[in-house]
């Protein structure tokens, strides 16, 4: 039983290393946040390529079989203004139509419908989520701050099983996720990690059509910045359980 096990788990991780990951590598995105990207997936094997505003706007996406599109950190309203409403309608489409979605800081930001905080209060982003991205850093919220602090696991999520009650992780300004009873219910959304005080999610995954999208907050695909180890618990090996659990 063992080794069957063994060899089911080797066959997940060839067939998720098989698939094809689309990288957002447009003005405005972190540079730590997407070399720390790049470097993730080639160390992990995935096949992937970098994509432009132009890219999506053309409809790219719509060319490759469902996939993933990774969103990194940075500017989320340089993201808006020049994907416009032909690139988002694009991402829409790509994701209701069985593509996954993977939002970091800015790229949940993007993602979610509404603003309360930071660079604006009011009507944002996509709205693959139709919610509120709570910037509580920019409010000057308790608990939120610019740097490593803890944060809960949603004990009973599979995806943090033996993960232990809390972690640290890197929060850059990252959004807290507020949404409906109804939303939640519609979209099946699975909170799975919080802010320690605020108890708000701060990394969630949901449904948005016949895709998969997961939004979060903290920097958890941070390795290293500058040369240095943040003083976080761990990066890679959490974010390669996310990436699996977004194919289908």
């Amino acid at each position: 039983m063992k080794l069957i096990s063994i060899l089911f788990l080797i066959s997940l991780q060839a067939i998720a290393a098989s698939g094809k990951v689309f990288l957002y590598e447009g003005k405005g995105t972190w540079d730590a946040g997407t070399e720390n990207l790049e470097a993730f997936l080639t160390a992990q094997g995935f096949s992937y390529e970098a994509k432009q505003p132009k890219d999506l706007i053309l409809g790219d996406l719509a060319s490759d079989d469902p996939a993933l599109l990774i969103m990194p950190g940075g500017e989320s309203w340089v993201y808006l203004e020049d994907l416009g409403d032909v690139g988002a309608h694009s991402i829409r489409e790509y994701v209701r139509k069985g593509g996954s979605y993977l939002g970091i800081c800015a790229g949940a930001f993007y993602a979610t419908s509404h603003r309360e905080g930071g660079h604006t209060t009011g009507p944002y982003g996509i709205g693959l989520l139709d919610g509120t991205a709570y910037d509580g850093t920019s409010l000057e919220a308790p608990s939120y701050i610019e740097g490593v602090m803890e944060f809960l696991w949603e004990l009973g999520n599979p995806l943090v099983k033996g993960l232990g009650k809390s972690v640290r992780m890197l929060l850059y300004g990252g959004p807290a996720f507020h949404y409906s009873p109804e939303e939640a219910e519609r979209k099946n959304i699975e909170v799975v990690l919080r802010f320690s005080e605020s108890k708000d999610p701060a990394m969630i995954r949901f449904q948005y059509g016949k895709g998969r999208v997961f939004l979060a907050a903290p920097h958890f695909e941070i390795k290293e910045e500058k040369g240095e180890k943040p003083e976080h618990d761990f990066s890679w090996p959490f974010l390669r359980r996310v990436v699996d659990s977004l194919w289908h």
